[in-house]
């Protein structure tokens, strides 16, 4: 939502101010009027679409996709460390400043929609309250108040006081009836839902400011058309000027922009050709969508929002906590007579498979089963499962029959990763060095090609006090398909055209492994860099520093 919100403000900014300068103080009253929904309506919208022939990246008009690989950031954001807490110094130094926009942000929408909500209620409690008659006028319902009110309209709905009807009934009547026959107060709902979205941004709420001006100016229009002197209006307005204030939502006789209203009865009409400086719009909205359509550009916002959420989607490992008394059960059955089977339910080797042991590592060395059995439940940290082509791309040949990675609670290794530090870890030669390195050996499987499976995977790790790598995971990979979108054609557009129910989980499920196949790839380029880093440093001292990487696979 607030990548949405970012995108809607920038092309509502963009395409407002060049109508400030150009057509605010022009007396075409419905055009300006139509060109103000417009840019709110192309707010609204060009968000949301991704035409590819306006990139401005790599022609994508080439009959055959072809795979691009966008390398983000190394970043580091407040995460929950694995069976351990945070150290001291980085709970007090960390604060996801994102986290607290986004927040702040959707407070903001929150209180902005009481706020309007509370301001609709008081005008429906003013349109019946203290009424003496009621009329109906065209289709229109007059509500005749005994108390001394500003006229205004909403809808179909006119409320006039008793004093304003016997002496000026001509005039109020026929400026409101501008104003519903207008459809204004469809505009002011539109216009008030732009508050609520961008509710941060000053020009939304300058430009509902335009609109009802350009509303008041075409209500007044409309009373001069009907044969009403001008003169005698005017005196009209300046009466009623210093009357009550008007409601938020309702289209006012009393509008407070007196001087702008009577400048424009009395200013010449504009030259027709004048419109013309609104195909400004046009070049706008064509370089808006080519901004959105280009994911170099488009991502730098939604990366952004992205960041700050990884923390609350992370992936988390389950770690064996000696506390729980089948901890050395559940390492025995992982290595043993059962079958090995990944913390996400996945089995690597079944109990008749003819296949030799896996590859067992504990803290990054290799051990026997044996010494696996012999190891006490109580200095196991965690223990994570590869198998087939993680374990053949992350270890080699030596992980063909899956890998176990154990971790123990040594005393010299017990302290948490730091997010923050005084010196963070570096790749060496820097992180230019570190993305060159990336993009000359990462590559993007055939088979997610094939498929056209596309997403960021952002892969979290350590940077040990020897410069290694530990604790690889993949915290987000959004090339994950979604079940629902796999399902037997139903007649809707949610079956996606599946025959049969077998069709539809073949084609997830191959969807499925190439996401897999994406997150092997990110997992197997980050481990290469291991041993190429200098650690960080914390008050003189060596410290593990946890790290992020985003890869972004896409097709052109």
């Amino acid at each position: 939502m607030l990548a949405f919100a970012i995108k809607s403000i920038i092309i509502l900014s963009i395409m407002y101010i060049p109508y400030m300068l150009l057509l605010r103080k022009e007396s075409f009253f419905r055009f300006n009027r139509l060109i103000l929904i417009v840019i709110m309506a192309l707010s609204m919208v060009l968000p949301l679409c991704d035409f590819h022939a306006l990139s401005w990246g790599e022609n994508p008009m080439n009959e055959q996709l072809h795979g691009v690989i966008e390398i983000g950031m190394p970043f580091a954001t407040p995460m929950s460390q694995q069976g351990g807490n945070l150290p001291v110094e980085h709970a007090d130094a960390n604060v996801d400043w994102w986290s607290v926009v986004s927040l702040i942000y959707v407070i903001g929408v929150c209180v902005t929609i009481i706020w309007k909500l509370m301001q609709l209620t008081v005008l429906y409690r003013q349109i019946h309250k203290g009424v003496l008659w009621v009329e109906r006028q065209d289709g229109v319902t007059i509500y005749c108040h005994a108390n001394n009110i500003a006229p205004f309209s909403w809808f179909n709905t006119i409320a006039i006081s008793e004093d304003d009807y016997r002496d000026n009934a001509r005039e109020i009547l026929r400026h409101e009836m501008g104003h519903v026959q207008n459809y204004h107060s469809l505009d002011i709902l539109f216009v008030n839902i732009v508050e609520m979205i961008q509710w941060c941004n000053p020009l939304a709420w300058i430009l509902a400011s335009s609109l009802r001006d350009v509303h008041e100016y075409e209500a007044d229009d409309a009373v001069l058309r009907s044969g009403v002197n001008a003169h005698q209006y005017q005196s009209l307005l300046i009466k009623k000027a210093v009357g009550s204030s008007s409601y938020a939502f309702a289209n006012s006789f009393n509008h407070s922009l007196l001087k702008k209203r009577i400048t424009m009865m009395l200013k010449k009409k504009s030259n027709p050709w004048m419109k013309g400086k609104a195909l400004y719009i046009l070049p706008v909205a064509c370089i808006a969508l080519s901004a959105f359509a280009t994911p170099e550009l488009n991502e730098q916002i939604e990366s952004v929002v992205e960041t700050s959420a990884v923390s609350r989607d992370k992936v988390t490992k389950v770690p064996l906590h000696p506390q729980v008394s089948d901890a050395k059960n559940a390492v025995n059955d992982t290595i043993s007579k059962v079958a090995i089977v990944n913390p996400d339910g996945i089995v690597i080797r079944e109990a008749n498979d003819t296949k030799g042991d896996p590859l067992f590592l504990i803290d990054g060395k290799e051990i026997t089963s044996k010494e696996v059995k012999a190891l006490n439940p109580a200095d196991i940290e965690s223990v994570n499962v590869y198998k087939d082509a993680a374990s053949l791309s992350l270890f080699g040949e030596k992980g063909k029959n899956g890998v176990i990675e154990i971790k123990t609670k040594d005393a010299k290794d017990v302290e948490p990763a730091f997010e923050v530090v005084e010196k963070t870890a570096e790749y060496k030669g820097g992180i230019t060095e570190l993305m060159n390195f990336i993009a000359q050996n990462i590559r993007y499987p055939k088979e997610a090609q094939e498929l056209e499976v596309t997403g960021r995977v952002i892969v979290d790790f350590v940077v040990e006090k020897d410069g290694s790598i530990h604790e690889a995971n993949v915290e987000r990979n959004s090339a994950k398909p979604d079940k629902e979108r796999y399902a037997v054609s139903d007649g809707t557009e949610a079956g996606h055209g599946y025959a049969t129910q077998e069709e539809a989980d073949a084609a997830f499920k191959n969807a499925e492994a190439a996401a897999k196949l994406l997150e092997n790839e990110a997992l197997r380029v980050v481990m290469l860099t291991s041993g190429s880093w200098n650690p960080g440093e914390q008050k003189g001292k060596k410290v593990r520093v946890r790290y992020h990487i985003p890869l972004t696979f896409r097709l052109n």
